[in-house]
């Protein structure tokens, strides 16, 4: 597999949106496409909002790029933009056998995945809450004590000895 492209670095958060473009292509429109292609990245990472663009290549000849956006209006933009409206038409016409788009809003990043992404900017906690002491997890604010978490600390001593 290869990679190309780069944007502005991992900065990843919730609201951006996310282009999924899956293809594979014709031999025959090679030349017309690396100029197409070219032209239609440096178009993409002039327009307000962008963030990230990257092309990765498997060995069958499938392409998977990635175009990340701040907002869903500045991908909305891009979408419309007349340049890559008719970049599409030409891809339609002479450079693709296939290809899909996925559309997504990043809902959430994981901490984890910021962390180790940018670990010198997020800041983290080497060992984890004490017992009893209340922090942030995945539904919001919880015990981290396990006790209170395990149906087993609930039964009665007398229970656990029969």
């Amino acid at each position: 597999m290869t990679t190309t492209g780069a944007g502005a670095g991992w900065s990843f958060a919730a609201g951006q949106v996310i282009t999924v473009f899956r293809s594979r292509r014709r031999p025959e429109g090679e030349p017309d496409y690396q100029r197409v292609a070219a032209a239609m990245e440096a178009a993409a990472r002039e327009m307000p909002g962008f963030i990230d663009f990257k092309t990765f290549s498997a060995d069958d000849g499938e392409r998977v790029s990635l175009v990340t956006f701040a907002t869903p209006a500045a991908q909305q933009a891009w979408r419309d933009d007349p340049r890559h409206r008719r970049a599409q038409q030409q891809g339609r016409d002479q450079f693709y056998v296939e290809y899909s788009i996925q559309v997504g809003e990043c809902g959430r990043v994981p901490l984890g995945a910021a962390r180790r992404l940018r670990a010198w900017s997020v800041p983290t906690r080497c060992h984890p809450a004490p017992p009893g002491r209340r922090t942030r997890g995945r539904r919001g604010l919880q015990s981290r004590d396990t006790r209170s978490r395990n149906p087993a600390s609930k039964v009665s001593s007398s229970a656990r000895a029969r």
